[in-house]
């Protein structure tokens, strides 16, 4: 005799793998404990969330609009997506994207010359900037920035919805501070949520932390979720021990092998990323991701609009002589 309400929850997952063979994914009814309100915000049910059809003659429930917006809101408030971002449209008009393509044997860095065109003796590092431009072919975006996500979205989410998984593509947006390239990976996980898919969305620095909090099953998330996000990678704390990075190597393995996407953000050059993790995690993100960089069609961080912009909502004015000029102290 089952003598609890987890008891019995635990005997029906128990009878649902031995049926189906396959795993019994907890819903959101489940982890929100039902669905109840007074009113049905649309007026088509009687508040309980489910309508009454009839197909072929036959009596059949189908859900309420009201019950599948409280679902996606649900997946909302368990994804840690910023709630503003669900009455934004993606809108990257002001921004553009190039694909950085790995070259398999690049060419060889030319060496620096004296005014004697002669090799110098002390060659300077070389920068991440210059390494982009020889070790990476630049592919342009005929459609822009915004056609490409559209079409990531889409792809990815066809991927997601085959039985079993076949194919996964990763991306990585890549660029200065300002650039919209969280707000970009937002507006992707915006999409996921609308389409019934679970999301999940964190820093670098967080995630690898939170694997130590028991009260965050964070392995059971980063292998179950449809889409996770990652912002800021290449900022989490490092150790001597390497903690840090057998932990994302874990993290993006088990993604891997399921075969589920991620989408990541960073503000590091692709050197700078294998210096910081090692060569076979950079062959990963090599073979497996989009790695685009993205830059405002304006030069300047989009942020300082934003402050320009609210001035007129306090009825303040930025003096046309004084933009970005603060005299000569």
């Amino acid at each position: 005799m089952l003598s609890n309400r987890e008891e019995v929850k635990d005997e029906v997952r128990n009878i649902f793998d031995k049926v189906f063979n396959s795993p019994y994914l907890t819903t959101e009814d489940e982890e929100g404990e039902g669905f109840s309100q007074s009113v049905c915000p649309y007026k088509m049910c009687d508040g309980r969330g489910t309508l009454t059809v009839y197909v072929n003659g036959y009596r059949k429930a189908k859900n309420c609009k009201c019950y599948e917006d409280e679902i996606v809101r649900r997946k909302l408030q368990n994804s840690n997506l910023d709630k503003s971002l669900w009455n934004q449209n993606l809108n990257l008009s002001n921004l553009e994207g190039v694909i950085l393509h790995p070259i398999q044997n690049p060419p060889e860095r030319q060496l620096q010359l004296t005014k004697q065109k002669k090799p110098k003796a002390v060659q300077d590092p070389e920068t991440p900037q210059e390494h982009v431009y020889r070790a990476y072919n630049h592919i342009q975006m005929p459609n822009g920035l915004e056609t490409f996500i559209h079409t990531y979205i889409k792809k990815t989410l066809e991927y997601i919805n085959e039985n079993p998984i076949q194919n996964v593509k990763n991306l990585m947006l890549m660029g200065d501070t300002g650039r919209g390239k969280t707000f970009s990976a937002c507006m992707i996980g915006k999409d996921y949520l609308l389409n019934n898919k679970k999301v999940y969305f964190t820093t670098m620095r967080t995630l690898v932390t939170d694997v130590m909090k028991k009260e965050k099953d964070i392995e059971k998330i980063v292998s179950t979720v449809d889409l996770l996000i990652i912002d800021e990678l290449g900022y989490e704390y490092h150790t001597d021990s390497g903690y840090a990075v057998t932990q994302i190597k874990e993290f993006l393995r088990v993604r891997y092998n399921k075969k589920l996407p991620v989408v990541c953000t960073t503000n590091k050059y692709p050197i700078e990323i294998e210096n910081l993790y090692d060569k076979s995690l950079m062959s990963l993100f090599h073979g497996t991701y989009f790695m685009v960089y993205v830059d405002n069609k304006q030069d300047g961080d989009y942020r300082y609009q934003i402050a320009d912009n609210s001035l007129q909502e306090f009825g303040l004015e930025l003096p046309k002589n004084q933009q970005g000029d603060f005299g000569d102290e």
